[in-house]
């Protein structure tokens, strides 16, 4: 596995614990210097993507002795969530070092070891942030030293990557939703055409109800392809981004008008309480609004008992109904829905008609 190799910087430590810079200090004869330890406690964070990046953690490390050999402080960080740093202070037997996450970096948790080296001797290859690349290839007594920690970084999760609308001009789409998780603040969202014809500013309603948004196309996209962005925040995190895509096909003229008579006569039916006519047919007629257009099944949805329903033998074509009112038992008012399905090329309209019956 790859490492990431990063170089503080090279100080070198004077008998009296001072130094620092690129240079070494002023010679001296004892080559004792060792790391006792490290003095600050293993790292604990949990934190969101959008104040994940560029944070800076202090790291102490105990040292005794001297040398007037160069020294370079190495850290390895397999992960590559520090991607910077440098030498903070260096006194009286302790050294100072700061690390720095990137400033983009993966959501999850980060819990493997940093290894920091005290090095004799490095070799280059390379930079990584503002820091150098090296591989530490001599170390002085109690390297490296290990820094424990257990970062996590969250990140708003969406459901879906991808939202795409297939429909014809003048058509109601139905909404698509992504639901949001993660957030721990209030969730706004916008869309953001990115190519395809010229559309009115309420060509796109967006709703939002707790952690869902909701994406609809209204009626005014004229034919045609387009695309753009839908991004979702929410304070405290970044915020995250779903491609979009209508494909819009032409005006198909497609379902039913039906006739003014069968519905006013639906709207009004009446009969005695008691009535001991025998059951009739109620005609529901229709225009198709294209030649291409089947209507495939009619359906009456009624309390018991069934005072109005459809013929077995439906032949497409015509809707004759059966009223009954003979099982009604009381006066009043009985409403019923008679649902009408057709398709057109393709495109399957659902329409209902509201029946109102009075018992007298």
């Amino acid at each position: 596995m790859f490492k990431k190799l990063v170089v503080l910087s090279t100080i070198a430590l004077a008998a009296c614990g001072g130094g620092g810079g690129d240079a070494p200090s002023a010679a001296s004869n004892q080559q004792s210097l060792t790391f006792t330890g490290l003095l600050t406690a293993p790292i604990k964070l949990t934190t969101s993507d959008l104040d994940a990046g560029g944070r800076s953690f202090d790291i102490q490390a105990a040292y005794t002795g001297t040398t007037d050999k160069p020294l370079t402080i190495v850290a390895v960080d397999s992960s590559g969530l520090f991607d910077s740093a440098y030498i903070k202070s260096n006194v009286n037997g302790v050294g100072t070092f700061t690390l720095r996450t990137a400033s983009s970096n993966k959501v999850g948790t980060y819990d493997s070891d940093v290894k920091i080296h005290a090095c004799t001797s490095v070799k280059y290859a390379g930079t990584v942030g503002v820091s150098k690349i090296a591989t530490c290839e001599g170390e002085y007594s109690g390297s490296p030293i290990i820094l424990k920690r257990n970062i996590v970084i969250n990140a708003l999760t969406l459901d879906k990557t991808q939202l795409t609308f297939t429909s014809n001009a003048g058509d109601q789409t139905p909404a698509q939703v992504v639901t949001v998780n993660g957030a721990t603040a209030a969730i706004t969202a916008s869309y953001m055409a990115t190519s395809g014809p010229s559309a009115p500013i309420d060509a796109v309603k967006i709703s939002i109800a707790g952690n869902q948004v909701s994406l609809q196309p209204t009626t005014k996209l004229a034919p045609g392809l387009y695309k753009g962005m839908l991004s979702i925040s929410s304070k405290g995190f970044l915020s995250q981004y779903v491609p979009v895509e209508f494909n819009v096909g032409p005006v198909i003229n497609h379902g039913l008008t039906f006739s003014p008579t069968s519905l006013t006569q639906l709207s009004s039916l009446s009969a005695p309480l008691g009535s001991t006519t025998s059951a009739k047919l109620i005609a529901l007629n229709w225009t198709l609004k294209s030649p291409a257009t089947l209507v495939s099944r009619i359906s009456v949805n009624t309390l018991q008992p069934q005072w109005l329903q459809v013929p077995v033998a439906f032949d497409g074509l015509s809707g004759n109904l059966i009223f009954n009112p003979q099982g009604i038992a009381a006066k009043g008012s009985y409403t019923a829905t008679v649902t009408v399905t057709s398709n057109t090329l393709g495109v399957t309209d659902v329409q209902t008609i509201p029946v109102n019956l009075t018992i007298n």
